[in-house]
């Protein structure tokens, strides 16, 4: 079985992944505290000048593209948001994860109209109304998009996906109203835990980096919590989903708030 890493806790990391980082720890020192210290000089001067260089940036980025080509062939943790039915769940179980499309999008709703969820007519509002039509979402169609820390449920940028079905697919376009209120009503807000390979996603690099922010802060360096979005744009199957969270549960409410119990870098200690 495939080892997961967390990139929000140091004891997931491999030997190797962790030699890597030992082997740069001053660099790594170095780098972050030059950046904290250019960062205080710029905010107390009156900005007129030019930014201060870092004479460890080059070799940081170095390393960080270095990087990327480990964690490129390691399996993360990461987090998906939304609002789903039973059924759907039974179905993710099932069959696996599949990136979202205006098919897609016109399947789900074919099947909440035959289990009786939606009206024919409410359901070709939604898919009517969907930004996807015009691309307004831009290039969020056919991918998967999940983060790689586990927010809290409360958190601003995921409410609004867990409080109506669909995803920004179907409710986005809606303000108010009756289906918005339909859409409020429909299912259970679920948080995905998901195992997902970084070779089929595009976000390798921001695995590193936050790898190295996580290894540095370990050091007492003052670097950011390094959370992600990340997407898949293939089908990830049955496997790759570890465990539905549900409203409801006990475990729901504490998501990002110390579940699970070794995450390091919570949403909101970026002090």
């Amino acid at each position: 079985m495939t080892t997961l890493i967390d990139v929000w806790n140091l004891d997931t990391f491999d030997a190797a992944l962790m030699e890597g980082l030992r082997d740069q720890q001053q660099l790594l020192i170095d780098y972050f505290a030059t950046d904290r210290t250019n960062y205080l000089e710029r905010e107390a001067s009156d900005h007129r000048g030019p930014i201060p260089s870092n004479p460890h940036a080059g070799a940081y980025y170095r390393f960080a593209e270095d990087l990327m080509a480990v964690t490129q062939t390691r399996t993360i943790r990461a987090w998906h948001h939304t609002r789903m039915t039973d059924r759907e769940v039974e179905t993710a179980t099932s069959n696996g994860l599949y990136p979202a499309t205006v098919e897609t999008l016109r399947a789900r709703l074919a099947d909440r109209v035959a289990d009786g969820d939606f009206s024919a007519d409410e359901a070709r509002v939604i898919f009517e109304a969907s930004p996807f039509h015009n691309d307004e979402l831009g290039s969020r169609g056919g991918k998967f998009w999940m983060t790689s820390h586990p927010h809290r449920i409360d958190d601003s940028g995921v409410t609004s996906l867990l409080a109506h079905w669909g995803g920004e697919s179907a409710y986005f376009n809606h303000d108010e109203g009756e289906i918005l209120d339909r859409l409020s009503n429909l299912g259970t807000p679920r948080v995905l835990e998901i195992a997902v390979p970084l070779s089929v996603t595009p976000d390798a690099y921001s695995a590193a980096k936050a790898v190295i922010a996580l290894y540095a802060r370990s050091l007492d360096c003052h670097a950011d919590w390094g959370g992600f979005d990340l997407y898949a744009s293939s089908h990830l199957g049955p496997e790759a989903l570890l465990r539905v969270h549900s409203g409801g549960e006990p475990d729901f409410a504490t998501l990002g708030r110390g579940y699970p119990a070794a995450l390091h870098d919570r949403l909101g200690d970026d002090a």
